[in-house]
């Protein structure tokens, strides 16, 4: 194994079988049995297959505001502005509403709608499907849109719901595993939910190709497919992921992200008394961001080409206009962040950035 560089899924090797025995003791119980890929598209992808095999369904319904990958099925299952190519259908797709409290479609204010926005994934199974729905896929925190975090009821809900109608929950945990939203190793934990799928991937092997599923031993025997790819399991990726994880366990556990995010959080909550500019707080652990708005009462966001925001926006999509984010590696010191924050109070009219330590700091214009 100290020189094997390419190995095809159709031939087990020791990184694959050791990294999912890892993969076993941090995801919640019962979850052990696990299947690489090379990206996030083929997590999602491969997520969805395994449901709609186990099932023998075929109809999903997935979160607005995500970008699920790159592959026919993926772009159909995204929901985004400037992320969605048009004419590219397939039938048996669904989006429900986004879960946004700050932004809520229904206009009534949590927690005394009720979480409408959960209860409406029945009447969307109900009135716009079979009523035979394979799965529900939705992200922990949403990711391009924004860094949207749900009520705290939102996925038991959701999850009750698709059980009741013999379908089952997909964790998008591509931007949310591995303790980046602190406390918990995989981000629904902090809802209360333990999926029946996940999804996992970013840079989980250091930079090299990886991503996988997550399931249980009886989800995962509904595949009666042979799913192979000639660099599903690729020795190097694994060995990559392994040293990862290893680094994560001793240098960045989920307590550890969590203090972090508390420090990223009371920074955030600083500017916000002293700029009214500030409209919200978003995300948890070292995934979090602020919007910035010309009226707090009114929400009206700043674009991304006026002067009132300044940082990498790109071509970001629509309803992400506004918002920016502060990217913290999991293993960066404590005043990181606190640092990232101070300048901001000391010179709100600079975009801070740096390569190592806080990434995309957004700050504000003195206009």
């Amino acid at each position: 194994m100290q020189t094997q560089v390419q190995c095809s899924s159709v031939d087990p090797h020791e990184h694959a079988v050791r990294y999912a025995e890892m993969l076993a003791e941090i995801t919640p119980p019962g979850m052990t049995r696990s299947y690489f890929g090379l990206s996030g598209t083929e997590a999602v992808e491969n997520a969805v297959k395994l449901a709609c095999q186990y099932t023998g369904r075929s109809e999903v319904i997935a979160v607005r505001g995500a970008h699920r990958g790159l592959s026919g099925l993926a772009v159909n299952l995204t929901s985004c502005p400037g992320w969605r190519p048009g004419r590219i259908l397939m039938p048996g797709i669904r989006h429900a509403v986004q879960p946004n409290c700050h932004r809520c479609a229904f206009k009534p204010k949590y927690p005394s709608c009720g979480v409408a926005c959960a209860w409406d994934i029945e009447e969307i199974i109900r009135r716009t499907t079979s009523g035979q729905i394979a799965a529900f896929i939705g992200e922990p925190l949403a990711g391009v849109s924004g860094l949207i975090r749900p009520p705290v009821e939102y996925f038991k809900i959701v999850q009750d719901i698709t059980h009741k109608y013999g379908a089952l929950f997909i964790a998008d945990e591509v931007p949310t595993m591995f303790g980046r939203t602190g406390r918990y190793w995989n981000g629904s934990a902090h809802w209360a939910g333990v999926p029946d799928i996940m999804a996992i991937g970013k840079s989980i092997a250091g930079g090299t190709p990886l991503s996988g599923v997550v399931t249980t031993p009886e989800i995962a025997n509904g595949m009666k497919v042979q799913l192979i790819s000639t660099f599903q399991q690729n020795p190097v990726s694994l060995a990559g992921a392994i040293a990862v994880l290893e680094v994560l366990k001793e240098e960045a556990r989920p307590s550890y992200v969590e203090a972090i995010g508390n420090e990223i959080r009371a920074g955030f909550e600083r500017l916000t008394a002293k700029y009214p500019v500030v409209g919200n707080i978003l995300g948890k652990g070292c995934m979090q961001g602020i919007e910035l708005v010309k009226d707090r009462d009114t929400k009206q966001p700043f674009g991304a080409d006026e002067r009132g925001l300044r940082g990498n926006q790109g071509s970001r999509p629509a309803d992400r206009r506004g918002r920016g984010q502060e990217r913290v590696p999991l293993h960066a010191a404590a005043r990181t962040p606190e640092g990232a924050c101070d300048q901001g109070h000391r010179d709100p009219g600079r975009c801070h950035r740096r390569r190592a330590g806080v990434i995309g700091v957004v700050e504000l214009s003195q206009a």
